[in-house]
């Protein structure tokens, strides 16, 4: 349930804090929430609207395709794959979701209904019907998954992770890879980009976020994802609290689920609640929300412009209920 301001400091620096944070199940860990200012103050909102049904999948996709880019990952040939929704309007302002895979995967897998092996001889690795998910979630934007190291324990995302390297990326994808489907556009058409990284996928989108030179970053969402926090991921959120307001010039989004049984869960839970505590200092918490503890957060709860919430489901199965919805939620 919903906390005062003055609650949520006392149990950001109190002793109860470090009970909570030592055991990632403890039954008696609190249900949190960081809710709107008005919430906070004791002003009574007006009822939300009742939930909307999921929609369904459309019988009919979109166009998938998969290239090579001179930016993208030297050890692999087709090391780019890029889904063009039914949505997509060549009128409308181009905006771009590029994903970062996690560990043990390839993109063909990646982009799966069911996954696929990627190795000869090694075992099937996870799909997450990616076209489906894209379509289902009813965003016209452009959606790429960049090859990263080839089915292995590691997300190292080699050229794009070096300074200009996303740029690079995207300027030849848009410029050159994509001119059959899109004609002669420039990268400076590019109006905005969102990035995702899911499990390990990490590696691949720290680098790109502090280094890649994209501009139009205005979206970032991490699904079981946040192993690590850097100065880049911070200065996206901090530099510029202001732009997550729903009406703001610019908007940007944020978004963070994590899973209870996972090596992400402590510090995710540590880093949502100081995103808390700088939203609340900066006027922005009414634009955020944090639970750490509740079971699986529905679509509803991810509309607020930047959250944290924990989910009770599994590591795979967090990219296959989230990924659909962030791209939903966010509008791009």
């Amino acid at each position: 349930m919903p906390v005062s301001r003055a609650t949520l400091a006392g149990m950001l620096v109190g002793a109860s804090l470090v009970g909570v944070l030592v055991g990632e199940e403890r039954a008696e860990a609190p249900h949190l929430r960081v809710a709107s200012a008005h919430a906070a103050a004791g002003v009574v909102a007006e009822p939300s609207p009742p939930s909307q049904p999921e929609p369904a999948v459309p019988a009919t996709l979109g166009r998938a395709r998969k290239l090579h880019l001179d930016s993208g990952n030297d050890a692999v040939r087709q090391n780019a794959w890029v889904y063009i929704p039914k949505a997509f309007d060549p009128r409308r302002p181009l905006h771009l979701a590029i994903v970062f895979h996690g560990f043990k995967n390839c993109i063909d897998s990646y982009v799966s209904a069911g996954g696929t092996i990627c190795t000869p001889g090694l075992e099937q690795r996870t799909g997450y019907d990616i076209p489906a998910q894209v379509e289902k979630s009813g965003t016209g934007a452009i959606f790429v998954v960049p090859q990263l190291a080839y089915d292995q324990k590691s997300s190292d995302p080699g050229k794009l992770g070096k300074i200009g390297g996303l740029r690079r990326f995207v300027k030849e994808l848009v410029e050159v890879a994509l001119a059959p489907e899109l004609g002669a556009r420039r990268y400076e058409e590019v109006d905005r980009v969102m990035l995702l990284a899911s499990s390990g996928g990490y590696q691949g989108l720290l680098p790109a976020l502090a280094n890649g030179r994209v501009e139009r970053v205005r979206d970032v969402y991490l699904l079981d994802a946040f192993y690590v926090d850097t100065s880049a991921l911070t200065a996206f959120l901090r530099e510029r609290p202001e732009d997550f307001r729903p009406d703001a010039k610019d908007p940007r989004h944020f978004g963070l689920v994590f899973c209870r049984k996972s090596g992400t869960a402590r510090q995710s839970r540590d880093f949502g609640m100081r995103l808390a505590t700088f939203m609340d200092a900066h006027g922005a918490s009414a634009y955020y929300a944090y639970d750490g503890w509740s079971p699986i957060p529905g679509l509803d709860d991810l509309r607020v412009p930047a959250f944290v919430y924990m989910s009770s489901l599994e590591h795979d199965k967090v990219v296959s209920e989230y990924l659909w919805k962030f791209l939903a939620v966010s509008g791009i």
